[in-house]
C-alpha cells in the first residue's frame, strides 16, 4: 500500500468533518443570545477529575429563564457516594450560539461551564471548563413543561469541583 492510499480514507473522513461542521456552523449562525436558552432541561454531565482521580456524573434537570439566570436539581455520584443536589447559576451566550455558565451549588461548590446551543435552542453540548476536570454532557429541552419550578431536593453533598 503506497504513503498516498493509507493517507486517503483520513482525507475523506477530514472532508466530511469540515463539510458537516459547515453545515451545522450555517445552522447555527442566527444571533443568538440569552433569550436563546430558556425553559426546562434534563441533562447529564458525566467525566473524571483529573486534579483529585475521581469520576463524576450528574444528572437532573434545570430551569432557564432566557435572561442569563437558571436553577436547577439533580443527583450526583461523586466516586460512587451518590447524594441529591441543588443548584443555581448564571449564564451568557453569543451571537455565535456558545456560552458560559457559573453553576453554585447550594453547599457552595462551584464550576464553571462552556456549552453551545444546538438544535434550534432545543439541547445543548456542555463542557466543564474547570481546570484539572474531564467532564461532558448534554441537556436537551423538555417539551411543554416551560412553567413547571425546579424545586430543591432535601439535601446536599459534594460538588462537580470541590477543591474550588
Amino acid at each position: 500500500m503506497t504513503a498516498l492510499s493509507r493517507r486517503t480514507p483520513w482525507a475523506i473522513l477530514v472532508a466530511c468533518f469540515f463539510s458537516l461542521c459547515t453545515v451545522s456552523i450555517a445552522q447555527s449562525d442566527k444571533n443568538c443570545g440569552s433569550t436563546s436558552l430558556n425553559g426546562n432541561f434534563g441533562f447529564e454531565i458525566t467525566g473524571n477529575n483529573i486534579t483529585m482521580h475521581i469520576p463524576y456524573a450528574l444528572v437532573g434537570r434545570f430551569s432557564a429563564d432566557g435572561a442569563g439566570s437558571f436553577k436547577g436539581a439533580g443527583t450526583e455520584s461523586v466516586n460512587g457516594d451518590i447524594a441529591r443536589v441543588a443548584f443555581s447559576g448564571t449564564y451568557t451566550v453569543d451571537a455565535d450560539c456558545t456560552g458560559a455558565a457559573k453553576l453554585r451549588f447550594a453547599h457552595d461548590g462551584l464550576a464553571n461551564l462552556a456549552f453551545i446551543i444546538v438544535d434550534n435552542g432545543n439541547q445543548l453540548q456542555i463542557i466543564v471548563s474547570d481546570q484539572g476536570t474531564l467532564e461532558t454532557g448534554t441537556a436537551i429541552k423538555i417539551d411543554g413543561h416551560d412553567k413547571t419550578e425546579v424545586t430543591s431536593p432535601p439535601s446536599q453533598s459534594t460538588g462537580i469541583n470541590p477543591s474550588k
